[in-house]
């Protein structure tokens, strides 16, 4: 065999075997898809993860797509993170098992998903873009107004914010996500169950009960794959989903700021930029503030702009 002939062979194996590795993970039911979900992040795939979601559009596979290689540097940075911070890692897992053992959330990450669930189920959770966002804030800015003239705190009249508690909470949350990106999925494997509903369709359940209180739930396509549906015909949800062009590469920017943020990320701890995880937290916090904040400013604008473009097409003739 000829040098070149060995060449194609072995490029020829790679185009075949490599793909399989890759892709050869098992949707044919719904729980499988949970399964597949583990393994990928497992053998470090997690670019693959949005592959589990359904896609109603070219755009919307676009988008996703995308979304997999913020994963994908994500993975990257959790393992340079935990090379880099070995006895920090190992306290974070410390604290996890003994939230366990004391019947908590498995997590900080997991916890705020708990609390997340149970005020989207009481109908406390506001969306940005929308009406009722708009009329909390409104109502937030009218409570300030009267706190402040008898007297009170900006902080307290906007319903007790406390900004230092909250930069905690997101300190806290980059650390346990740089540290271990995926590693509730594992701690948490038990909780999430799929139950098939019909033939076509089944619910994702945490702990017995609907996802974030509005539920998530799959689907077989015409590929008989089973699929990941995310809610975007939710109440509001739909208000802020991408409709024209420039809304969606708008969407696309927000996902090259990620996954920029990322790769800096990565390439400081690996220099030894940040000596520990708060400092690492807090990089994260200066690096994509004020290009997130940018581009959701223009996505706002955008938003707006379909609005005004769908009520001058809805208006009738005079």
């Amino acid at each position: 065999m000829t040098i070149r002939n060995w060449l194609a062979t072995v490029l020829l194996m790679g185009l075949v075997l490599v793909p399989g590795c890759r892709r050869g993970y098992d949707q044919s039911t719904p729980e499988a898809v949970l399964q597949s979900a583990k393994q990928m992040v497992e053998k470090g795939d997690a670019d693959l993860l949005p592959r589990l979601i359904y896609a109603d559009s070219a755009r919307m596979r676009q988008l996703l797509d995308e979304l997999g290689v913020v994963l994908g540097s994500l993975q990257e940075l959790g393992k340079a993170v935990q090379k880099a911070y070995p006895e920090e890692i190992e306290s974070l897992r410390i604290e996890a098992e003994n939230s366990a053992k004391q019947g908590d959330a498995s997590g900080f990450i997991a916890r705020l998903a708990g609390q997340a669930s149970q005020q989207m189920s009481a109908g406390r959770q506001q969306l940005p873009f929308g009406p009722a966002n708009r009329a909390g804030r409104n109502s937030a800015a009218g409570s300030t107004r009267a706190a402040g003239g008898a007297g009170g705190s900006g902080a307290a009249g906007a319903g007790g914010a406390d900004p230092d508690a909250m930069r905690k909470m997101f300190d806290n949350a980059m650390k346990e996500l740089f540290a271990d990106p995926y590693g509730w999925i594992a701690a948490n494997e038990g909780r999430l169950t799929a139950q098939q509903l019909a033939d076509d369709r089944a619910a994702i359940l945490w702990d017995g009960k609907p996802v974030l209180g509005i539920g998530l739930t799959m689907q077989k396509a015409d590929d008989d794959k089973w699929y990941i549906v995310l809610p975007l015909n939710a109440p509001g949800i739909g208000q802020i989903m991408p409709k024209s062009d420039e809304s969606w590469e708008i969407m696309g920017s927000l996902m090259a700021v990620m996954d920029n943020m990322l790769r800096d990320l990565t390439s400081d701890v690996k220099r030894g930029k940040a000596r520990k995880l708060d400092e690492l937290a807090t990089l994260a916090g200066e690096k994509a503030f004020i290009p997130a904040v940018m581009v959701f400013f223009a996505y706002s604008k955008a938003i707006e702009a379909e609005r005004k473009a769908a009520r001058e097409v809805a208006k009738p003739p005079a």
